[in-house]
């Protein structure tokens, strides 16, 4: 900014910048305050709560006054301008959200890595990528391993992401997996954990860590627990240290801060069991008997205090089928899709949530059956153990 108003000759540019910056510290200190309130995890969004005290109509003026003057600025030194010029542009989107008078936009606060962050994208991502990506005007192909979900029909699997995309094209197909999950993996669901209720937490965490440590034993470590809850994680780190006596695999922990290639390295090294979260949950690939087994702690349904959700929610007639479920169905197959990661990986995957199991009669077990490429499933541990002993799927060092 000084290089600016050095150019431009006029020193109010300055006090305007600073006045501008006074008041971001001011919107980032209420938030880190949000975020040290509400956040339970780093990925957590939450709401940003009433800006109080700020005269945003007047930092608004100020943005589009300096956002007019860098318009009509010309210099040796153009990339400065852009960049800042694109940084005013957001400043003043993000102000006619807090001000309420931008509604078409959601607003959210995280901490990504530790760092507070302000996020905002359109209620309505379809019409932005109508115009952006699906115009016709260059051909537009969308893949992923983790697209579609359960259903009779192709319209049916891709319901939710066309839905949630806006795309209307003619064309969707979908190709089945090459690996062999008839004879190379088995889903276990448990039904001994309890449903989790937040005035019985201990009972709930408790019984599921007998769940983790009987499973791990069962494969001698080389498994990896996802949690989509870091406090859940942090108990059940802090128990296995406690009874550290009773188990001879090696521990391993996903860490705020720690590179995720050097946890997963010294679990590939230790073939040991690793705890993790978040980026976890995607982007693993650990092929060969390195990884032999991956529990899922609990199901991952969505935050339903997140903004995003919150908001798809209420425009929704079944929320919980039509965007819980659904998205629940997309994270899940991502987790689960840790486990085969090559024609000749053997493996089982593990749920430890007994709103799964068959007695409890929920409406979207058969769609989570239908989602997951896993054709042999039981409930019986001791079937999973002659599994795991038919398969060899044991150390062998």
């Amino acid at each position: 900014m000084q290089l600016l108003t050095k150019q431009s000759g006029d020193k109010s540019l300055f006090s305007q910048s600073k006045s501008i910056k006074n008041c971001a510290e001011r919107i980032f200190k209420q938030v880190n305050a949000d975020l040290l309130h509400h956040a339970k995890q780093d990925n957590d969004r939450i709401k940003v709560s009433e800006i109080k005290g700020i005269p945003l109509n007047q930092v608004l003026n100020d943005l589009k006054d300096l956002s007019l003057r860098l318009s009509i600025l010309t210099s040796r030194h153009e990339r400065e301008i852009d960049d800042a010029f694109e940084a005013i542009n957001g400043l003043i989107t993000l102000i006619r959200v807090l001000s309420e008078i931008e509604d078409n936009y959601l607003l959210w606060a995280s901490s990504p890595l530790g760092v507070a962050t302000i996020s905002i994208c359109p209620k309505d991502i379809s019409q932005f990528l109508k115009y952006a990506l699906f115009n016709g005007k260059v051909p537009v192909i969308l893949t992923s391993a983790t697209l579609c979900q359960g259903g009779d029909t192709l319209e049916e699997q891709y319901s939710y992401m066309t839905h949630s995309l806006g795309y209307k094209g003619g064309f969707l197909e979908r190709h089945p997996s090459p690996f062999d999950y008839t004879n190379h993996a088995m889903m276990y669901i448990s039904n001994k954990v309890p449903y989790y209720h937040h005035d019985q937490r201990e009972n709930y965490l408790e019984a599921a860590y007998n769940e983790v440590v009987q499973l791990c034993n069962l494969t001698q470590g080389r498994t990896i627990v996802l949690f989509s809850a870091k406090e859940d994680m942090k108990y059940i780190h802090k128990k296995l240290i406690s009874k550290a006596n009773e188990y001879t695999w090696a521990l391993h922990v996903q860490k705020e801060g720690s590179s995720q290639d050097s946890v997963i390295a010294d679990f590939r090294k230790s073939k040991g069991v690793l705890l993790g979260t978040g980026v976890f949950w995607e982007g693993v690939n650990i092929e060969g008997s390195d990884l032999s087994q991956v529990i899922i702690f609990r199901l991952p349904f969505p935050v339903p205090s997140d903004p995003v959700y919150e908001y798809k929610a209420s425009v929704t007639e079944n929320p919980f089928m039509e965007v819980f479920v659904p998205d629940m169905l997309l994270r899940l197959r991502q987790g689960t899709g840790r486990l085969i990661r090559s024609e000749t990986d053997l493996g089982i995957l593990s749920i430890l949530d007994s709103r799964l199991s068959a007695a409890a009669k929920k409406n979207y077990r058969e769609q989570v059956l239908d989602t997951l490429p896993f054709k042999k499933v039981t409930e019986d541990f001791e079937v999973l153990e002659k599994f795991v002993q038919n398969k060899r799927i044991r150390r062998t060092d």
